[in-house]
């Protein structure tokens, strides 16, 4: 475990002065953010295929950091135990700025892709991680701000499917087992979200999605009173 908290003089030996910058998007749940940009599909398919923080030399790009298919910090398995809080390199755009002359620890490999996996290397990926973990957390306290500026009046039809899902995550809580069925609450809201958006953007009728709705509501309460009354927890989570 890491003792060091304070990025001093120590910490950068071998890799010199560090800088960079970081554009972090939401794609799950600002949609009305999104609804006042112009080709959110074009900003989703950049973030797909460009997604990452790379790393630049003296300005020069040092491959494959950033790549698609290079994780180099760990990110997306950072984001599976907190999805709500964590970045994933499918929404980060990042760059990370170094001095070649001043990072004599930081080898590149004969083949001209990435650094040598030397201390020096391990000592880079932490101070960048230790940068996002700062930034994760106003980046919460922004989304909130987002979120309040924005949030529209109650929709009465699709707010019914928030109460039993605020019951289901208090039970579980009670039972013990919230963090073992977060994943899954997570996704059900996701995927209500995204039934809501497409069946209005299809034009439907309050009537017509008040049905819809109702067997939402009707499923997440059933699950909820299985709980209650001491449903098999495990035969549960694979449901």
């Amino acid at each position: 475990m890491e003792k060091k908290v304070v990025a001093d003089a120590e910490v950068f030996k071998g890799i010199g002065p560090v800088t960079g910058e970081f554009y972090i998007y939401d794609r799950d749940r600002d949609r009305e953010v999104r609804k006042r940009m112009p080709n959110t599909q074009l900003l989703e398919k950049y973030l797909d295929e460009a997604g990452g923080v790379r790393v630049y030399g003296d300005g020069i790009r040092v491959y494959n950091y950033g790549e698609q298919g290079d994780d180099w910090l760990g990110l997306d398995l950072r984001r599976v135990n907190i999805p709500t809080r964590r970045i994933s390199r499918n929404i980060i755009l990042g760059a990370v700025h170094l001095s070649l002359k001043e990072s004599t620890g930081l080898v590149e490999k004969t083949n001209r892709e990435d650094f040598v996996d030397n201390e020096a290397c391990q000592q880079l990926c932490r101070i960048v991680l230790g940068t996002l973990a700062a930034l994760e957390t106003e980046r919460q306290d922004d989304k909130e701000r987002i979120r309040k500026l924005t949030k529209k009046a109650a929709d009465p039809v699709s707010a019914r499917i928030e109460q039993p899902i605020q019951d289901l995550r208090r039970e579980l809580k009670r039972q013990g087992v919230q963090n073992q069925f977060e994943n899954y609450v997570v996704k059900i809201e996701k995927d209500y979200q995204n039934m809501e958006e497409t069946l209005l953007t299809a034009g439907m009728s309050s009537l017509n999605l008040a049905v819809v709705f109702h067997e939402v509501e009707r499923g997440v309460r059933a699950l909820h009173q299985a709980i209650s009354e001491g449903a098999d927890m495990e035969r549960a989570a694979n449901c």
